[in-house]
């Protein structure tokens, strides 16, 4: 899988980043969208074949317009929500866990997945709830207020989650 950046003053000046390499025989596979960051100069994107989510970083001032910042292990089929100021960004995934082991993701249903909350500037995990059950592919996390995401269950409920402060 590739991320590609182009100019908007000429499409013919474009930079392109690999940040998952396939691994353990798996291929690249996504059905959900990366998410961007302008603010901060940063993509988000998930490799649901390789199961890592990873932070690329746009450098404007520099020749390496794209450059990997971190990289975790995490599959999803959905929409991933960022949340939070430009200062205190989070960003917000299902992850299927069963779905990181070598070969599964094309032979191995799963009933259940989990909402975690990373820190956008490090991939460090903040929080996440207990298993749900399956959210639908290529379905949304809905950020809501005051810190509210709501789940969209496979089978037709919508949960919704928060974070205690404590």
């Amino acid at each position: 899988m590739s991320i590609w950046a182009y100019s908007q003053d000429d499409a013919k000046v474009n930079y392109g980043i690999q940040p998952f390499d396939d691994k353990d025989g798996q291929y690249s596979f996504l059905t959900a969208m990366v998410s961007a960051d302008p603010d901060n100069n940063r993509i988000y994107a998930m490799n649901a074949g390789t199961g890592q989510f990873a932070a690329i970083n746009l450098n404007p001032d520099k020749p390496e317009l794209l450059s990997l910042d971190w990289m975790v292990n995490h599959s999803s089929f959905s929409f991933m929500s960022l949340i939070g100021t430009s200062q205190q960004r989070v960003i917000v995934a299902s992850d299927i866990p069963k779905l990181q082991l070598p070969g599964s993701i094309y032979s191995t249903p799963y009933q259940t997945e989990q909402v975690v909350w990373r820190d956008a500037a490090s991939g460090t995990e903040l929080a996440c709830n207990p298993l749900l059950p399956a959210m639908s592919q290529g379905a949304a996390l809905s950020p809501g207020v005051k810190g509210v995401i709501y789940y969209p269950g496979a089978n037709g409920q919508v949960i919704e989650l928060s974070v205690d402060p404590a």
